[in-house]
């Protein structure tokens, strides 16, 4: 019975996360107002500090960054003899990698019209940068620790890279907010299948 009502739980989870990404490419997006309002609120004037950081931060969420760190983060855990939890977190970094391309081809949303700061060809919706920081950052920090303590806290990092790395892509001009918003939502639905495998994993494995 318990295990039935964690799928329940999974499944209503997943359909509000769901129905945040829906709602996020349905009210957002080139003649939405509050997306409109959002963005302006946090673009800086002009090119300073705060851009430069957003530049800086926004390379949390490059490819050059991510694929290095899942493909090292499996390869530990191989190491571990845990080639499970290493294939569970490299399927869940490349579908998602692959799913938000199919996403942007189909859905082609424009970009902000605005004088970004950063050169992206691809459409807007929705942002490659916030879902596969989210999905890299949690896949590691929920698979690669044995200690429940050690994994709140790694989720906490997690949630907070992702969380900065979103920003600074509105900060930038590349994204509407509700580009990053939908980029979360699907990063999240994607990763909860990880978290019900933590409760059929033996309990040395997920002890405190």
């Amino acid at each position: 019975m318990a295990g039935q009502d964690h799928r329940i739980a999974r499944l209503f989870v997943c359909f509000l996360l769901a129905t945040v990404w829906l709602t996020a490419l349905l009210a957002g997006g080139p003649t939405a107002e509050l997306d409109g309002a959002l963005s302006a609120s946090m673009r800086p004037p002009a090119q300073g500090w705060i851009a430069q950081a957003a530049f800086a931060i926004t390379w949390l969420g490059d490819w050059l960054v991510l694929v290095p760190l899942a493909v090292a983060s499996a390869a530990y855990l191989v190491w571990q003899q845990r080639c499970v939890e290493a294939f569970s977190l490299l399927a869940t970094v490349a579908a998602v990698r692959v799913l938000v391309e199919l996403q942007k081809a189909w859905l082609g949303r424009p970009r902000p019209n605005v004088d970004q700061w950063m050169v992206e060809y691809s459409a807007s919706f929705p942002s490659a940068h916030a879902a596969n920081s989210l999905a890299t950052f949690l896949a590691i920090a929920i698979l690669l620790p044995k200690s429940r303590t050690a994994r709140r806290t790694l989720v906490g990092v997690a949630l907070a890279c992702s969380a900065l790395v979103g920003a600074s892509r509105i900060v930038l001009g590349v994204h509407w907010p509700s580009d990053v918003i939908g980029g979360w939502a699907f990063a999240l639905i994607a990763t909860t299948p990880l978290w019900s495998s933590l409760r059929s994993a033996p309990k040395s494995v997920i002890s405190a």
